[in-house]
């Protein structure tokens, strides 16, 4: 899939919960990263990698993509100042679920384990697997 594809999804992520919270307007770019996504919430960007769409498909680039918003709804609805904490989770878990996705497993920050609300197997990831494709271990934002 072509890399303007997938910012033309990651946009209308985005631009969905600008909407639907009411928030300030947020940059993104979908890029070639090694490394984690980022949301920088002084300048209103948010990185989203390419590799999760290589490594999982549309349900774990569009996870991820709602994972990086979350941090914006925190930010700026909430005035959260933690990372990944029991709040942060319950607001990601009730975004992911209104696009059919069920994180069972986290590892750090982000997702180890998903299914859709039908139990399927959507993404796992596993050590070696990140080792085989030459990516960092995730790194919480």
């Amino acid at each position: 899939m072509k890399i303007q594809t997938l910012q033309e999804k990651a946009e209308e992520i985005v631009n969905l919960y600008i909407s639907k919270y009411k928030l300030e307007p947020i940059n993104i770019r979908v890029k070639k990263l090694r490394a984690c996504g980022r949301a920088r919430y002084r300048t209103r960007f948010l990185s989203v990698p390419v590799w999760t769409y290589e490594q999982g498909g549309m349900e774990y680039f569009t996870a991820y993509t709602i994972h990086e918003v979350v941090h914006f709804i925190m930010h700026d609805i909430h005035n959260y100042k933690g990372n990944h904490g029991k709040k942060f989770r319950e607001m990601e878990i009730l975004l992911l679920k209104e696009h059919n996705i069920v994180p069972l497993e986290y590892k750090k920050a982000y997702y180890q384990r998903m299914e859709d609300v039908n139990g399927k197997l959507l993404w796992l990831d596993t050590k070696a697997k990140r080792i085989k494709e030459r990516l960092k271990e995730y790194e919480i934002s």
